[in-house]
């Protein structure tokens, strides 16, 4: 997301083959308002859909002008613990981190289920279970956010 605000990482670039200075779409002053949305999204315990409205910056190489205003709706995999609380004990107890689980920017370090949700994205598959588990989540938080996602494609 960074890179959508003209936040680059030095090390990004150079770990990659993305062209990610290229991204740069919106006021570096919004990248902020959108974290603390995303933050608010994450506490509420439903994983993280917020929409925040933004205001492009000129970008010559996608040929974007300035100054269009736009509603971006943001759906950023993540743990979610009113997710977590409700799984099966079973399942809870092999996905949920061994340690400090409350901070959601943890992740398992072992077992069937280490890394879940955080998986790397270049990795072209994962077992039954991973996937299955990971789909559970995502469709769970898509519905305990319909109403957002709703107003986002202009539904009621």
């Amino acid at each position: 997301i960074p890179p959508l605000f003209g936040i680059v990482l030095p090390d990004l670039g150079e770990r990659t083959s993305y062209e990610f200075r290229y991204n740069h779409v919106f006021r570096e002053t919004d990248f902020a308002r959108v974290v603390s949305a995303l933050q608010a999204a994450q506490a509420t315990g439903r994983g993280i859909v917020a929409t925040t409205e933004l205001e492009t910056v000129g970008n010559q190489w996608w040929g974007l002008r300035a100054g269009f205003r736009v509603n971006v709706t943001w759906v950023y995999l993540s743990r979610s613990a009113e997710w977590e609380r409700r799984l099966a004990p079973s399942v809870r107890s092999l996905a949920v981190p061994e340690k400090d689980a409350e901070d959601v920017t943890r992740a398992r370090e072992r077992g069937p289920f280490k890394g879940f949700p955080y998986y790397g994205t270049g990795k072209l598959w994962y077992d039954e279970a991973n996937t299955n588990l990971l789909a559970d989540l995502s469709g769970w938080v898509v519905k305990n956010n319909a109403e957002t996602l709703k107003a986002a494609l202009g539904r009621k």
